[in-house]
């Protein structure tokens, strides 16, 4: 028995749809780690927020674990 043809398309486009989805998400995940912009947009509101106590709170061992290792000799 046959499958119909709009199956085929729907199941076509799911699997290209998932595919993309996924080329996309891991393009993004590389480049986001790579540029570290992440880290930088947090360190920006923490000055933001806290103002002059910014070197007290990035001082802190529970800020240091956060920087990334990975990159650490870029």
């Amino acid at each position: 028995m046959s499958v119909p043809p709009i199956f085929e398309l729907v199941i076509g486009m799911v699997v290209v749809y998932y595919v993309l989805g996924a080329i996309v998400s891991t393009i993004t995940q590389i480049v986001t780690d790579s540029l570290e912009t992440r880290g930088a947009a947090l360190e920006k509101y923490l000055k933001q927020i806290a103002g002059d106590k910014t070197i007290d709170l990035t001082n802190l061992p529970q800020i240091k674990a956060l920087r990334p290792v990975r990159y650490a000799n870029w």
